[in-house]
């Protein structure tokens, strides 16, 4: 008669099975394995928010030396513009001189006023020299140009791979608010999601349905991270034809 009391006792009331200490304990431990994951991926987020910040500020300086060789590639070109009118000047001031020499002294000075050139530019033979430093000056200015433009468009490839990676970061930031708001883990090699069973009673088809849609949006960021991987090599394989075709068009030009 008292078993019998004491079994529906316990049927009644399951607090006093020898089974719920176990559950409490997985409970307990499944919440610790909650709270665990939400750290991690808090400390990871703000991570990736960190690294984020830092392509940042690195593709605004870039942007700006960008700039500022556009602006010093067209103060180049102005000056090579002045210094190509200079000499052109220069030419004409030594041939009308060089025809001058052919008249009297007393003839000199009408015809320059004719050519409208001053007297001053009668010796065509102190204009070499200063056709050569000008011609020199040209060159030098035209190989410095062709170094900043070396130079701007080596920065606007570095550009465009920072811009393609703060993509990707952004993109992986936005798969790890999906697992935040989840509540399942993650890790930034975009491994798929271990499920947590805290709640797997509660609800399962909404969170097998949770599970499917991290699942494909997985899979869908592994393609497109394989795929912009796959274009970064074709492309530096582009890069180094180009470069062997440069090099090759180089060698024949100095066989010529």
């Amino acid at each position: 008669m008292d078993s019998a009391a004491a079994a529906a006792a316990a049927a009644a009331n399951p607090r006093t099975d020898t089974a719920y200490p176990r559950a409490r304990s997985d409970a307990t431990a499944a919440a610790a394995a909650a709270t665990a994951a939400a750290a991690a991926a808090a400390a990871a987020a703000a991570r990736t928010e960190a690294i984020v910040r830092e392509l940042l500020q690195e593709a605004t300086i870039l942007k700006a030396e960008n700039r500022k060789l556009c602006e010093e590639e067209a103060a180049l070109q102005q000056q090579t513009a002045a210094a190509a009118a200079a000499a052109a000047a220069a030419a004409t001031a030594a041939a009308a001189a060089g025809a001058a020499a052919g008249y009297p002294a007393e003839q000199r000075r009408p015809v320059l006023r004719r050519l409208q050139l001053p007297p001053q530019q009668q010796q065509p033979q102190q204009q070499q020299p200063q056709q050569q430093q000008q011609q020199q000056q040209q060159q030098q200015q035209r190989e410095q140009q062709v170094l900043l433009q070396q130079e701007l468009q080596q920065l606007r490839e570095k550009i465009k791979e920072q811009e393609a990676e703060l993509l990707l970061l952004r993109q992986e930031a936005a798969f790890m608010a999906i697992c935040r708001q989840t509540k399942l883990p993650y890790d930034l090699s975009l491994i798929y999601p271990v499920e947590i069973t805290e709640n797997a009673a509660a609800d399962p088809s909404q969170q097998q349905q949770q599970q499917q849609q991290l699942q494909q949006r997985t899979e869908e960021l592994l393609r497109e991270k394989e795929l912009k991987k796959e274009l970064k090599n074709e492309m530096e394989q582009i890069k180094e034809r180009e470069r062997n075709r440069q090099t090759e068009v180089g060698n024949f030009r100095n066989l010529l």
